[in-house]
């Protein structure tokens, strides 16, 4: 594994002058770019050297990157200005993006939303979930699935130079999926997502698609149109996809209306709720979706003439040629490890079916002791068929396995005790024993 990069120490010209996070997958630094600039710097602790897919990733990352910046979506995407291998130990991967200041980030324009509706108005409202499916949009058409959409990966910029005022910038980009071209994790790594935000498709094991964007979307217009997360009483992975096949969320109540015409509102409320059809091919496109936002009538399609599948991402077309016909048939299924169930005596069980990150929110059903976790405090992942237990070292008190502290990815057993410990060692608490099935 790579040391951390110390503050003030240079790589390929980039100074670190500051550790902003330590995430499962990256360390993330402010840093000085040579010519004097300030830069987000991104050290990647995964994949490593050590892995059979950390070059394929390597050349994926370039092909995006150029994807993104050959097509407008650019405008839309933080911008990526370099990035590079260097040895911190082993040979590690580098990306360095710009240094986004002064926006307003969509977790806390919710939260806002959340304590007080009246704080943030329905034109402004309308104005970011356009600008954001625009964004949306402008990236699929490029061949690109986000794959990880969720509120803290999305900030809008005043920008009074365009009409809306405001421009969207996505981020967090480091596993988003080449529509045409199979990622290189396929199989050996689940695809990224985030709780409350995954698509049907994240868990039940397929390949993410634009239509599963599109189903994140949805989650996030009707928290920001309508004051509602539709799924998110559901406590778990398993009860939260249960709801998601039962297409049991409601039509939304919007907050507002467009132009004060029913007819056009009611369009967009039914628009609003077939992005979460669990069907993913009779979901709206996000185009469809910017135009119901914009009063346009979009016609749903007729459940008996589905759109085309999406084409699946293959090896065959690392030359960027067309997908064949046999290519667009289905995702092939990644490989499935089967559920993993944590259990202890002062809650019910937690199903996981995917990879994910296991915090506060998830541990209090299992009584008090869960405020003794972060917001993230361990990882449960699928590496090659196997559930690892992952830690976030910036988590304030450990992550315990069978008594002792959880410091690298290690393979579960069923049986193994997953627990949290005092910094001190001088408690213990929440044990949670693992089910595998």
């Amino acid at each position: 594994m790579p040391r951390t990069l110390r503050e003030g120490e240079a790589v390929n010209g980039y100074v670190a002058t500051k550790l902003l996070n330590v995430g499962m997958m990256a360390w993330a630094f402010a840093a000085k770019a040579p010519d004097g600039q300030k830069v987000f710097l991104k050290q990647y602790r995964s994949p490593s050297v050590a892995v059979d897919w950390y070059k394929g990733y390597v050349n994926y990352q370039r092909e995006l990157k150029t994807r993104i910046q050959s097509k407008p979506v650019h405008k839309f995407c933080v911008k990526l200005i370099d990035q590079f291998e260097a040895k911190v130990g082993p040979l590690t991967f580098f990306q360095v993006f710009e240094f986004v200041e002064g926006g307003h980030d969509l977790e806390k324009i919710l939260e806002r939303i959340r304590v007080k509706p009246s704080s943030v108005t329905w034109e402004q409202r309308l104005i970011w979930s356009r600008v954001f499916l625009a964004g949306i949009n402008q990236l699929h058409e490029a061949g690109v699935v986000h794959g990880d959409l969720k509120p803290p990966n999305v900030q809008f910029l005043e920008d009074r130079g365009i009409t809306a005022g405001w421009k969207p910038k996505l981020i967090d980009m480091d596993f988003s999926i080449i529509a045409d071209k199979r990622a290189p994790w396929h199989g050996k790594a689940a695809y990224v997502g985030s709780p409350r935000y995954f698509s049907p498709e994240h868990l039940q094991s397929e390949v993410p698609q634009p239509a599963s964007d599109v189903f994140t979307c949805g989650l996030i217009l009707y928290q920001l149109l309508a004051d509602m997360h539709p799924y998110g009483k559901a406590e778990d992975p398993a009860e939260y996809l249960a709801e998601a096949k039962k297409h049991s969320a409601p039509k939304p109540k919007l907050v507002g209306r467009l132009r004060g015409e029913d007819a056009v509102t009611n369009e967009l409320m039914d628009c609003l709720h077939r992005c979460l059809d669990p069907n993913s091919r009779n979901r709206p496109t996000a185009r469809e979706v910017n135009l119901a936002l914009n009063g346009r009538t979009v016609e749903p399609p007729a459940p008996a003439i589905a759109r085309p599948p999406t084409p699946t991402p293959t090896d065959a077309h690392s030359s960027g040629a067309e997908p064949s016909s046999k290519a667009r048939s289905s995702p092939t299924p990644t490989p499935k490890a089967g559920k993993l169930t944590l259990v202890n005596d002062s809650g019910a069980p937690l199903e996981i079916s995917i990879t994910t990150r296991i915090g506060r929110p998830l541990l209090r059903r299992f009584g008090s002791e869960a405020e003794f976790a972060d917001g993230e405090q361990f990882v449960l992942e699928v590496r090659d068929d196997v559930w690892f237990a992952v830690p976030v070292t910036a988590a304030k008190n450990h992550t315990l396995l069978n008594g002792n502290p959880l410091e690298s990815a290690t393979g579960l057993k069923d049986g193994d005790v997953i627990a949290l410990g005092s910094r001190s060692g001088s408690r213990t608490a929440l044990p949670l024993t693992v089910k595998l099935r």
